[in-house]
């Protein structure tokens, strides 16, 4: 795909939708849909992944849920207040973090791109666009819609295809695009237990405790298994094209083998779980045979294609 057609769909949106309330969104959807990102008309194919998830050191999954009563300062994230388990939001926020941070250093994605509004206003718009829905609030949308059109090439790509519509929001999403990823709430195998740590909370101009700040936080113990199961949709990775957003979740899968740290105290060991013994089905769609499931397989045979 080239570049100039993605900037002549979002350019040319934008002049056709300018009385329209939403043209932001509409100019990206035609972006991305020529990026190939938009593709949720049709069902082509799905990736599932499956596995256990293990505990290395301590976790904590913390909740807002506050009992005053608990004797526990930071107690864990549980079902009904009985059964732990890891959502899926924390796992998925955590490899979406790796995986932005992977593209980055890949040059296919910027944290954001600076832009100039009205004079010398300049504004910092990230992959979720929120500077520019605070610039559509103080300003009107023909004043955005100008300064979007005004943009030089090389800014305009990058905003567009780098940051607004990078892979990174082709595989996770966005205000303006739903997910390729899926990533269920991890439950435990088997009974789970839990400690108590004690903690003081540290000064970080002086380097010691700060008086009267001793608190407890409550963690599942090392070896808890919890089931893991991911689906990836219409991101076919058997494919051998060259869509970077192959790579990108192939290094996401490898890291996640290798281990991650999700939760909090990170900085200080815990979190750390790794997927162990993982599989793949493949659920494509044949014009002659319809739905066809392929799999399980060992999930190191996708990997290492």
């Amino acid at each position: 795909m080239r570049i100039d057609e993605v900037i002549r769909a979002f350019k040319d949106t934008l002049h056709e939708q300018l009385a329209t309330r939403n043209v932001l969104d509409r100019a990206l959807h035609a972006a991305l849909r020529k990026l190939g990102y938009a593709d949720f008309d049709e069902y082509r194919v799905e990736y599932i992944i499956e596995g256990k998830l293990i505990t290395f050191s301590p976790t904590h999954i913390g909740t807002s849920a506050e009992d005053p009563y608990s004797p526990i300062d930071k107690p864990i994230v549980k079902i009904r207040g009985l059964t732990p388990y890891i959502p899926g939001s924390s796992l998925r926020g955590v490899l979406r973090g790796f995986i932005e941070r992977l593209a980055i250093a890949r040059g296919v994605m910027k944290p954001y791109v600076r832009i100039r509004i009205v004079g010398s206003q300049e504004i910092e718009i990230g992959c979720t666009g929120e500077s520019l829905s605070d610039a559509y609030s103080a300003l009107s949308r023909d004043e955005v819609r100008r300064a979007l059109l005004n943009l030089d090439e090389a800014t305009l790509s990058d905003l567009i295809c780098k940051c607004l519509c990078s892979p990174v929001v082709g595989l996770f999403g966005g205000p303006w695009l739903a997910s390729h990823v899926t990533i269920l709430d991890a439950y435990p195998t088997s009974e789970v237990r839990t400690i108590v740590l004690q903690r003081v909370a540290i000064d970080r101009f002086t380097g010691t405790q700060k008086p009267g700040l001793l608190y407890s936080l409550e963690a599942v113990e090392p070896g808890a298994e919890w089931l893991f199961k991911m689906k990836i949709v219409n991101v076919d990775l058997e494919s051998g094209s060259s869509d970077i957003r192959i790579e990108l979740i192939k290094s996401m899968l490898e890291i996640l083998i290798e281990g991650i740290q999700i939760g909090g105290r990170r900085s200080v060991g815990l979190g750390l779980v790794k997927l162990v013994e993982p599989t793949y089905k493949i659920v494509r769609v044949t014009p002659d045979k319809g739905l066809v499931v392929e799999g399980p397989k060992p999930l190191n045979q996708l990997l290492r294609r």
